[in-house]
């Protein structure tokens, strides 16, 4: 595998943090002219509540903490309701993402299966002084 060479097939979703799926689901689908995917679902593994809605062929992931010890907790503390916590895109192989995101200068910091529609899934860890992103993998 080359350096650069991207295994990424395409952009799956993006994912917002917000206080309260009750209080700001309806919001957001009036705001993208979106659809509720299904119902709300408990990610026990990253300590979330997930909702997924729909606009066009975009995909939005609205994340709800379900504590203070979820990692979406402190990102809601730091950056308030309605931020941006990570955008994900499918891949083919996990292992081979994984390999491309350690020659990238990243850090693998979950994988985990039975997410949403379960999904296996992959989180990555990029920094730059300060900056950081959160990259999701999913497995297509």
């Amino acid at each position: 595998m080359k350096k650069n060479e991207i295994l990424v097939t395409r952009f799956h979703h993006l994912a917002i943090v917000v206080e309260s799926l009750i209080q700001k689901t309806d919001w957001y689908c009036q705001v993208y002219a979106a659809k509720r995917l299904g119902d709300v679902f408990s990610d026990h593994k990253q300590k979330v509540n997930v909702q997924f809605i729909q606009s066009g062929e975009t995909l939005i992931e609205l994340l709800e903490p379900l504590g203070k010890d979820s990692a979406v907790s402190s990102f809601l503390k730091k950056h308030g309701s309605g931020g941006i916590y990570h955008l994900a895109f499918e891949v083919n192989d996990l292992d081979l993402a994984n390999a491309d995101i350690r020659n990238r200068g990243g850090i693998v910091v979950s994988r985990t299966k039975g997410g949403w529609r379960d999904m296996e899934v992959m989180f990555a860890l990029f920094l730059d002084g300060d900056e950081k992103q959160i990259v999701e993998y999913i497995k297509k």
